[in-house]
């Protein structure tokens, strides 16, 4: 998981396995929903996501 803030999108360049890789950004509030929900279920990112939020960097 990345935390980036003013960035603007120039195109793709991926490498071979990343061919299909879709990504997308998501407010903050879409994302704890989500987690709730069980759509993301992964332990890392939600270990990630809780402490950019303790850390009140989200």
């Amino acid at each position: 998981m990345f935390l980036a803030t003013g960035l603007t999108h120039v195109g793709n360049a991926l490498e071979a396995e990343e061919e299909g890789l879709i990504s997308r950004s998501f407010r903050v509030a879409e994302v704890e929903r989500m987690i709730i929900d069980g759509e993301i279920r992964d332990s890392v990112t939600v270990a990630a996501f809780g402490l950019l939020r303790l850390k009140g960097l989200i």
